[in-house]
This record gives C-alpha cells, structure tokens and sequence, in this order.
C-alpha cells in the first residue's frame, strides 16, 4: 500500500522507510502515539491523549478544526464521555523517524442525544428527524491519520481525515416501520 502512496503523498524521506505490518523493525513514534490513542479514545481519558502531545501540539480532527495545546485538546476530547463500548483498531501504514500515516477503524454506542445532532449535522445526513424513540446508533468511524513528533516522541502534530456511517445491521433510524 505505501509503494502506491509514494510517489504522491509521501514525502521523499519517507520512501524509504515505509512498511505496513511490523516484522522485526524497531517501534517508533507513531507505533507508541498509536497505541496511547487507542488507549485514551477507549478509556474516554483526556489525559492521557493530550499526554501524548507536546504542550503546543495540534490535533486536527477535520481539515478545518484545530486544536492547539492540551487545554484545548482535552477540552474537544470531551466528547468521547458521550461514547460507550469503544473499539479501536489500526494498522501504520507508515513510518519514519518523525513522523508515520495510520489507517484507523473506531466503532462506538452514542450514549447522548447531543452527540448524535453534532454527528448528524457534521456528516450531513438528515438522520435529525429520525422518529421518537428511536434507540441511539452505534458508529463506525474509518479514517487515516498522518503524525509528526518531536525528538522527544510527542506529537507535534496530528492530522486525521475520516468518514462516519451508522454501524447497526437492519432498519436505520427513522425508517420504515412495519
């Protein structure tokens, strides 16, 4: 996968050391900021994302909204205590000295209204008339991460792009009913 990114994407330090899976290489910035992700967003812990951050870091979470520094991280990261039964999985697709890409899957219950309206409204969807009474859908995010540390191996920088479905077999939200 990242030989077809090369060319385009990656920048040229970077061509050389690109690799899906581990096999034997040594852990790196993004394997451990990967893995105190996972942690933090299944946990719901603030804390432990912004530790994973340089004090001035940015966190992107759309090409469109920054957060600069752990007050303002924390604060957005607040969101996932409106999140139950999370599961994240990953795969680093690839890795450099500095920084890495990750392909990311989450899946999540939405546990509160106001959740689902800023989900909704963010995805575009017109899923906000769903009928009353409906039960709150499960999520599945899908997204790929691109990572920048510092020689200290906290994040500089994180960018993700990722889309949104409802992750639930059968009739969605406010549909037909028999």
């Amino acid at each position: 996968m990242c030989v077809t990114l090369a060319p385009v994407f990656l920048p040229p330090q970077w061509r050389r050391h690109c690799g899906g899976k581990k096999t034997g290489a040594r852990v790196t910035h993004i394997d451990r900021f990967m893995q105190g992700y996972q942690r933090a967003w299944e946990a719901g812990d603030e804390h432990q994302l912004a530790a994973l951050f340089r004090a001035d870091g940015v966190y992107r979470n759309t090409p469109f909204a920054e957060q600069r520094g752990h007050a303002a991280i924390m604060a957005y990261w607040q969101r996932t205590k409106l999140q139950s039964d999370v599961r994240l999985r990953y795969e680093i697709l690839a890795r450099h000295e500095h920084g890495g890409i990750a392909h990311w899957h989450t899946t999540y219950q939405v546990t509160s209204e106001e959740l689902f309206r800023t989900w909704a409204a963010s995805a575009g969807t017109n899923l906000l008339a769903r009928n009353a009474g409906d039960p709150l859908p499960r999520l599945a995010l899908d997204g790929v991460a691109v990572a920048e540390f510092d020689e200290a191996g906290l994040c500089r920088e994180f960018n993700i792009w990722w889309h949104s479905r409802i992750d639930a077999p059968g009739p969605q939200p406010g549909g037909d009913r028999p």
